[in-house]
């Protein structure tokens, strides 16, 4: 009776995680390079970023600021824009002013001291532009490496670096997948008869090593901004995943079971602890990125 009751729910289980979902053509997050402006002066400003065009297409029109709030703060539009133009290196082009190959918006936070650019046509790499009633500047470029990634401009010295942290940026999507797949996998132990007490450590050096190699292939993917290609790494990832479990867990895992089945508790368990840990990165992927 309880083998045919484990066997249920393993057919219940690949039945659930495989129902019909919606897609859409716009979805899922997008680049976003927060700039955080510091030592900021007194009264309005405009800011914009400077990226080299490489491309023979003409650029996208519709490119625009959204401001929130405040009296002073960063302008909509600049008090000289042949000031600027002036002042722009040879080859760059204004990321708002001009546009880009692809659609980009920014959003404007004058209480934060903040303007977040994001979408499809975020450069790589920029410069930041700064004017204000003393003059014009511009920074020297930098990239970014992250899909979410926090500069720091420092209006008084002229200078942009990055904030955000790749190893950190790891180590969080190591625990968004982790934590629901231990908790997922630990509590299917127990219906396949595989005592916890006598399996943990197996259970749980199997499951870091294989966390790593998860994150090591579709988190450097993630951060590079390729979510689709994401999506794509994922099957054949948790493939590999689960042949390595299944033999591991066919050779080391107890149970006082007389026919235990180590290779179906893999499946089953890779399967809905797969289904879990996409669910958790698309809850936490602005904290993952960030």
């Amino acid at each position: 009776m309880r083998k045919k009751l484990c066997m249920l729910f393993c057919v219940f289980t690949m039945l659930l995680c495989a129902l019909p979902v919606t897609a859409g053509a716009d979805v899922g997050p997008k680049d976003e390079a927060t700039i955080c402006l510091a030592n900021l002066p007194e009264g309005s400003y405009y800011v914009d970023l400077l990226y080299i065009n490489d491309y023979k297409s003409r650029l996208y029109d519709r490119n625009e600021y959204r401001y929130t709030a405040g009296a002073d703060g960063a302008l909509l539009r600049p008090a000289d824009e042949a000031a600027l133009r002036d002042a722009a290196p040879a080859g760059w082009t204004f990321v708002i002013l001009d546009g880009t190959p692809a659609p980009t918006w920014a959003h404007i936070d004058n209480n934060a001291h903040t303007i977040e650019y994001g979408y499809f046509g975020l450069p790589d790499a920029f410069r930041v532009i700064f004017a204000d009633e003393n003059g014009v500047q511009v920074s020297e470029p930098v990239e970014r490496t992250m899909f979410h990634q926090f500069f720091r401009y420092d209006c008084a010295s002229n200078t942009l670096v990055p904030t955000g942290s790749v190893v950190r940026s790891y180590a969080k999507q190591i625990l968004s997948t982790l934590l629901p797949t231990l908790l997922v996998e630990g509590l299917l132990l127990i219906p396949f008869g595989f005592p916890l007490r006598r399996n943990w450590k197996v259970f749980l050096l199997a499951n870091l090593g294989t966390q790593v190699l998860l994150t090591a292939t579709l988190g450097f993917v993630a951060m590079q901004g390729a979510l689709w290609s994401v999506y794509l790494l994922f099957v054949p990832v948790e493939l590999v995943i689960f042949v390595t479990e299944a033999l591991v867990y066919r050779r080391r895992l107890h149970s006082n079971q007389p026919e235990p089945h180590p290779v179906v508790y893999a499946l089953t368990a890779n399967i809905l602890s797969g289904a879990c840990s996409v669910a958790s990165l698309q809850l936490l992927l602005d904290w993952v990125m960030f």
